[in-house]
């Protein structure tokens, strides 16, 4: 595995790559775990070179949010993605990215401005931001993102096609713990009770999924019981719970009509957790 750790000799790498050969790209923030290793083993099934970036984004988090604490561990990393196989590591810093060099792209979509854009207002900005300029920089032929962060991934795809990129994204399953709970570079944070704790999220989705595949249509009738199922619980406090018809990406407020997604973010002992099902 090459290590590259500057703008410049990435570029002088990606030109020295035939245009023939398949460019798999995965953004990361680092800390890394199996729902990374997924994305990973997706671009190397696929493609025939994969490029994994680490990149701490300041410009995605928000004034009271956890950029200065936020989870970094390179050299674990490092010895993932060395055991893989991925081919790049590419470690920019900040000066790299924003470079005025690096062309990015402006997107607005109201979708953006919903559940994890309505929470974080700084989210999805910074996102689109920091995804438009990798891909310019990577230039890969495909990118893989995981379900788990459903709304970026379609944001992402949105993305893609307004901007014209000539880049496949690879939606990738959600990885869990045993207990259902999602992989999340957060979860380190939780103590082992709260880890317990944040097991019943999923279980609250899969919950959902059953009202839905018994006949249950009323969104508020299934959101109700969703809150019902994490709140037995003190440890977890309810940021949203959200019914999506996938059709419009607009708030289901009457009867639920598939496809949709449901979606559901927490607070435990002030860790933030978000999960979703899609439900076809």
């Amino acid at each position: 595995m090459k290590i590259i750790s500057s703008l410049s000799e990435f570029l002088v790498w990606r030109a020295s790559i035939s245009s023939s050969l398949k460019v798999g790209f995965v953004p990361t923030m680092g800390a890394l775990h199996n729902g990374h290793a997924a994305l990973i083993k997706g671009s190397l099934n696929e493609a025939d070179i994969t490029v994994v970036s680490i990149f701490v984004n300041p410009k995605q988090f928000g004034e009271n949010e956890d950029f200065s604490s936020y989870p970094r561990t390179v050299e674990k990393d490092c010895d993932l993605l060395q055991s893989a196989g991925v081919d790049i590591l590419f470690l920019p810093q900040y000066e790299d990215i924003y470079s005025d060099d690096v062309k990015s792209f402006a997107f607005e979509h109201f979708f953006s401005r919903q559940l994890e854009g309505k929470s974080r207002p700084n989210f999805f900005p910074g996102v689109v931001n920091v995804v438009s300029r990798l891909f310019n920089i990577v230039k890969p032929s495909m990118s893989f993102f995981g379900k788990k962060d459903a709304q970026q991934l379609i944001l992402i795809n949105k993305m893609v096609n307004v901007g014209g990129f000539p880049i496949k994204i690879i939606p990738v399953e959600t990885i869990r713990e045993p207990s259902g709970l999602a992989m999340s570079s957060r979860n380190i944070y939780l103590s082992k009770s709260q880890t317990i704790s944040a097991s019943k999220i999923y279980k609250s989705l899969l919950l959902a999924e059953s009202l839905l595949k018994h006949g249950e249509k009323d969104a508020r009738v299934i959101k109700n019981e969703i809150k019902k199922n994490l709140l037995v619980d003190p440890a977890i406090s309810v940021d949203y719970i959200s019914i999506v018809c996938l059709n419009d990406l607009k708030e289901v407020s009457g009867e639920v009509c598939s496809p949709v997604l449901v979606s559901v973010a927490v607070y435990i002992g002030g860790v933030r957790l978000i999960d979703n099902i899609f439900y076809e």
